[in-house]
């Protein structure tokens, strides 16, 4: 301790005798004005080279934030090839130096977070990896950065249906939080909602409903019960017992989420349209068909003033209204709304997102009923297209597709008692993915009924 405190003093000494020596002596002040000079000229060209870089995020983030996701896709491919000027700041002949940056992890994210909304998983899982790779050897363990790049790979993997990987990353996230940053905030609550998105996928709900709700006490904890992020988490539970079929639980999570949103950010806020749009799906698979339109139209009004016409979201609205319509026998009314939907689903996310693949389920639904299985069969095949291109063997929802085909088939030529092999087999392996009791199941097994092709 002796010899520290006299290391220090000296320390103290030296940079008392250089402040006397150079900088309040006179003979040395235009140097002092040379280096200074010299610092702001380089500060300059720092901030002119990054301006392009700040200005194709700025625009990207703004452009991702109204649905524009093919733009916003634009605005971050430019970005990150800004970036690769910033090695010659750095001094490197490394052609990969510029990397390592900050603002070139910054890039890769927001570009892989944007592919992954437009359904182009194979494109984004490499910049997911390369963030996750990049975070690890730039920032400290006890730095957040690499437990939140893992999550977002963790969630890429999920929605791709590779639930061991998934597991994987987020399992690697919650403990580097855990064990390294220990800090119970908000950034903590997101990686267990990740992970309990995850266990729902499973069919694994009871450690799925714990998590969520360890994630709601954490974030309520840290920003207080009534902080509006709370409606986030709060919406997740509700889904969860939407899952479950415990659809009198799942609105009062709902109304819980939509009052945190009113309250937080006012009626006319996308945020309380996604409350009114989980209220209206809520209520459309209890049954209760008015009550879901009246929801579905409201959170229509304010998505499109807010977002537009052209939104994602807007198209979510089209495809509930869809089948309500198909569920009372408005086949016709049914169809215009899922052509709405396709048409903006189409154009803005591409021909091979998950989204696509809903609205072509729905309209095959609506074929069926009708009895024109051809038709049904058309679409359902998109849609397994799709899942398969995307998702891994053993996910729902290609189970389901897996399902409704060989149903389309079995009905081929007017049978309308299906036995054969495939059929059954297709619903055991929904059946043991989901359960017995899993409401898809459950619409499955409709199905197999005479009479019943509505669902």
């Amino acid at each position: 301790m002796q010899k520290s405190f006299t290391a220090f003093k000296k320390l103290q000494a030296y940079q008392k005798l250089f402040k006397e020596k150079i900088f309040d002596d006179k003979r040395f002040q235009w140097t002092s004005r040379g280096l200074y000079a010299l610092t702001l000229v380089w500060a300059c060209f720092l901030f002119l080279q990054s301006m392009p870089y700040y200005q194709a995020i700025g625009l990207g983030d703004a452009a991702y934030k109204h649905g524009d996701y093919q733009a916003a896709r634009l605005y971050f491919e430019k970005a990150l090839n800004e970036c690769k000027h910033f090695s010659t700041v750095a001094g490197t002949n490394d052609a990969d130096a510029w990397q390592n940056d900050q603002r070139a992890i910054r890039a890769m994210n927001n570009l892989a977070e944007d592919l992954r909304v437009l359904g182009l998983y194979a494109l984004a899982e490499p910049y997911y990896k390369k963030t996750v790779a990049l975070a690890r050897k730039k920032f400290a363990a006890t730095r957040p950065e690499v437990a939140i790049a893992l999550n977002n790979l963790g969630m890429l993997q999920r929605e791709e249906g590779h639930y061991a990987e998934s597991e994987k990353s987020y399992q690697e996230a919650l403990e580097l939080w855990q064990t390294r940053i220990k800090q119970n905030d908000s950034k903590l609550a997101a990686i267990m909602n990740g992970l309990a998105r995850l266990r729902q996928d499973q069919g694994r709900y009871g450690e799925a409903e714990s998590l969520y709700q360890q994630a709601l006490a954490v974030n309520g904890k840290t920003l207080g019960p009534r902080d509006v992020s709370n409606a986030y988490f709060l919406s997740n539970l509700g889904g969860l017992y939407c899952d479950l079929g415990r659809y009198d639980e799942a609105k009062k999570y709902f109304e819980k989420a939509m009052f945190l949103d009113v309250h937080g950010r006012g009626i006319d806020h996308p945020d309380t349209a996604s409350d009114l749009h989980d209220l209206a799906t809520c209520m459309r698979l209890a049954g209760h068909s008015e009550e879901a339109r009246s929801y579905y139209e409201h959170a229509l009004q304010i998505r499109r003033h807010a977002l537009g016409e052209d939104h994602p979201l807007t198209a979510k609205c089209y495809t509930g209204l869809a089948d309500i319509e198909r569920r009372e026998g408005h086949f016709d009314k049914a169809q215009s709304y899922i052509d709405r939907a396709l048409k903006i689903q189409l154009s803005a996310l591409g021909s091979n997102h998950p989204s696509v693949a809903d609205s072509d389920d729905v309209a095959a639904l609506n074929y069926l009923a009708q009895n024109k299985i051809s038709e049904a069969s058309a679409c359902f095949r998109r849609a397994r297209l799709i899942r398969a291109n995307l998702l891994a063997a053993n996910h729902p929802d290609l189970l389901t597709s897996n399902f409704y085909l060989a149903l389309c088939a079995s009905r081929t030529g007017g049978e309308q008692k299906p036995d054969d092999t495939a059929l059954k087999q297709s619903l055991e392996a929904l059946s043991k993915t989901l359960g017995v009791k899993h409401p898809t199941v459950l619409m499955a097994r409709q199905q197999l009924e005479p009479g019943e092709a509505g669902g």
